[in-house]
């Protein structure tokens, strides 16, 4: 097993890692992103609800863990490079309501990923019934899947849907056209489905080989809480692709 890596003790931007997962606590909850190098910068990616603002961002000022997951280095690069595509084709997507056009939020993952379309980057959802849409997670697992690195085994998720349903319960929405998402998302919860958590993202980046199964996940994802909480607040760090902070990731 591999510790991830707190940003305090390496850089990002430092390390060998093309790209890499991290995980913090924003607002009193876990969010995840991915961190990727491009032309000797640093960028981020990461997907968040209930801010009426973009759908997907191209900032990490929130400090945390990241990991960069056992795969191989053309993959790990190509990661990078989907990221762009990513946000290039989302950047400009407004909440209109917020996560579901273009991009939907939703709790379960089917094994999606992102496509080349004729202009764009498009969310495949495997043509599974259930899927319906992402959570920041998820996004993370899209993104490395669609580099060709598949970080969980979906096919082994155990549904908890009493715990996804108290999950549901905390999310905060600040866009007020959103009042019908919350019961679509009780309703999805209740129904029992495979939702990967942002520890669990962590936990398959600590593990190998790959894909991961939801009993290790799981396990290394809990050991990724225990360093996580005993970390000090971090101080918050404007970075993108055009302006790597050295104090930040």
């Amino acid at each position: 097993m591999t510790e991830p890596v707190s940003e305090s003790m390496v850089q990002f931007a430092d390390s060998e890692a093309p790209a890499a997962a991290v995980i913090a606590r924003v607002d009193g909850a876990l969010h995840t992103g991915v961190l990727y190098k491009w032309n000797k910068k640093v960028g981020a990616v990461h997907m968040r609800i209930g801010v009426p603002v973009n759908n997907v961002h191209n900032e990490w000022g929130y400090g945390g863990l990241w990991m960069a997951p056992d795969a191989d280095d053309e993959m790990m690069y190509n990661v990078g490079l989907w990221c762009r595509r990513i946000y290039a084709s989302f950047k400009d997507s407004k909440p209109l309501p917020f996560g579901m056009d273009p991009l939907p939020y939703a709790l379960g993952y089917y094994g999606a990923k992102f496509i080349e379309g004729k202009k764009s980057v498009k969310l495949s959802l495997e043509q599974n019934e259930r899927a319906q849409g992402l959570t920041c997670a998820s996004f993370v697992l899209g993104i490395f899947k669609s580099a060709g690195i598949r970080l969980v085994e979906e096919s082994t998720w155990v549904p908890r849907p009493e715990e996804d349903i108290d999950f549901v319960k905390t999310l905060r929405f600040s866009d007020t056209k959103l009042p019908e998402l919350r019961p679509a998302l009780r309703a999805e919860a209740e129904s029992g489905i495979p939702r990967v958590r942002p520890e669990e993202v962590m936990g398959a980046c600590c593990s190998s080989p790959l894909p991961v199964h939801f009993e290790q996940c799981r396990e290394q994802g809990q050991r990724v809480l225990k360093i996580l909480e005993g970390l000090p607040i971090p101080q918050r760090v404007i970075m993108t692709p055009q302006n790597v902070n050295p104090a930040g990731v």
